[in-house]
């Protein structure tokens, strides 16, 4: 094995992206990735909907959609959304996009 080779044992599969609209297949890998690399504690199952703009490859306006969204902690709902504001989109990127994650710990 190389050494920039992960096991798949040592992956993050604690968050899926089950559907973004508004986003191509490039950017929904980019954006599994990115939050792939956040840690929740266990106990935690569930849906996070989350309503949010992008503009000229920024993410701002995130807002949770709490009658579609099954899972609803406040710790794991404002970590999800900090990781969301750093994260960088294509600048052609543009308008009101709607993300659907599965959470499973």
């Amino acid at each position: 094995m190389e050494q920039d080779e992960i096991p798949d044992a040592a992956i993050n599969h604690q968050l899926e992206v089950i559907s973004a609209t508004g986003l191509d297949e490039i950017a929904i890998a980019d954006l599994t990735q990115h939050l792939q690399q956040l840690n929740f504690p266990s106990g935690f199952s569930g849906e996070i909907v989350f309503e949010f703009t992008v503009n000229k490859g920024r993410v701002g306006g995130i807002m949770l959609d709490e009658e579609a969204s099954t899972q609803k902690d406040a710790v794991v709902v404002e970590k999800i959304k900090r990781s969301l504001l750093v994260w960088r989109v294509l600048p052609s990127t543009t308008g009101k996009l709607v993300l659907i994650l599965r959470i499973h710990t």
